[in-house]
């Protein structure tokens, strides 16, 4: 009695349950589904015995949107928690929460469970989505106050500066004149080359008219000269040109890799190394200095580290952080290139 109460009350649960089940055999084919299913699909008399690879689109890898590679059917083993799409009988595509486990090995029948995750994923998209703008502004807001306290400070003091000196022009005599139109002089060159620095961070020309390597190594030079920080550049690129999405992403990541290391690492010494190996473009930032612990926030906002991943993401490419605390830190992107 017990038991044919259980196998009526799993047989209800079954046809009325909202999540969506198929029954399939050892060829994959399907040989039973609830109703749920039949609202996406076509009938049990319509599909029995159709490989149910006739609906589905691809599942969700680490590596694409929709892969057949490595499917959940070849590899015949149970999985739980995996996103697949199902094309329905509109035509259209939607992405399923799925679970897949055998339920007789002996027969071979092995049950796919689909939950319907399409609110979710809009709802996980808008949130990721107003994280995402708040963050990217925040770091706006942050280089723009930036970049007003280095004209402040340092640009309109200096044009005062020189602004009293050509004032007082007219009161001097022949000799304090030529004086101190050579130290005017000297304030103007200084300023040009602050200005010249301010528009190098911005944009520099260089990676526009020559090339990343180019832009790469005149960067280098300004670490090295201003900051007295030693950087070991090696790479087997040889001057070649890439899309320019690829070579501001790259550049913008040694930058900011770079002065994080300058920042935080203490250390007299970084190593970069670009290479291009198998249509792929991997640029590695490494410094032996302080390091972090990976399970903790990194000093700072950690608004370089994002930026650097979003970046990285932008041209398709991988991002990695490898650090230990007191064992140096390594920097790792990989872009893929068209061959």
């Amino acid at each position: 009695m017990i038991e044919q109460s259980i196998s009526h009350y799993l047989r209800l649960l079954f046809d009325r349950s909202n999540e969506i089940i198929f029954f399939l055999n050892d060829n994959h084919e399907i040989i039973y589904q609830n109703r749920a299913a039949e609202q996406v699909i076509n009938p049990i008399q319509d599909v029995l015995n159709t490989q149910l690879c006739h609906y589905c689109d691809g599942m969700t890898t680490e590596d694409a949107l929709k892969s057949c590679v490595e499917c959940f059917l070849k590899l015949d083993k149970q999985q739980e928690d995996f996103q697949l799409f199902i094309k329905l009988k509109d035509g259209s595509t939607r992405p399923f929460s799925a679970s897949y486990q055998s339920i007789d090995e002996a027969k071979g029948i092995k049950v796919l469970r689909l939950n319907e995750v399409t609110n979710q994923l809009k709802t996980q998209q808008t949130l990721h989505q107003k994280e995402l703008t708040k963050r990217i502004l925040q770091a706006q807001e942050d280089e723009r106050k930036r970049i007003s306290r280095e004209l402040h400070d340092s640009i309109i003091q200096n044009m005062l500066n020189v602004l009293v000196d050509v004032r007082l022009f007219k009161y001097l005599s022949h000799d304090e004149l030529k004086r101190k139109v050579e130290s005017t002089e000297e304030a103007l060159q200084q300023l040009m080359k602050s200005i010249r620095n301010i528009s190098v961070e911005l944009r520099p020309s260089s990676l526009d008219d020559l090339g990343l390597l180019s832009a790469l190594r005149s960067h280098f030079k300004y670490i090295e000269k201003n900051y007295g920080l030693s950087v070991n550049f090696n790479t087997n690129v040889e001057d070649s040109r890439f899309k320019t999405e690829i070579e501001t992403a790259i550049y913008r990541i040694a930058q900011e890799a770079v002065f994080n290391s300058v920042k935080y690492a203490n250390v007299d010494f970084i190593q970069v190394q670009l290479n291009r190996l198998n249509e792929q473009l991997i640029l590695t930032v490494t410094d032996e200095g302080k390091g972090f612990d990976m399970n903790e926030q990194p000093r700072g906002s950690g608004l370089g580290l994002f930026g650097m991943r979003e970046r990285a993401d932008t041209v398709g490419g991988s991002f990695e952080v490898i650090s230990q605390k007191n064992n140096g830190t390594e920097i790792k992107v990989t872009v893929p290139l068209d061959s």
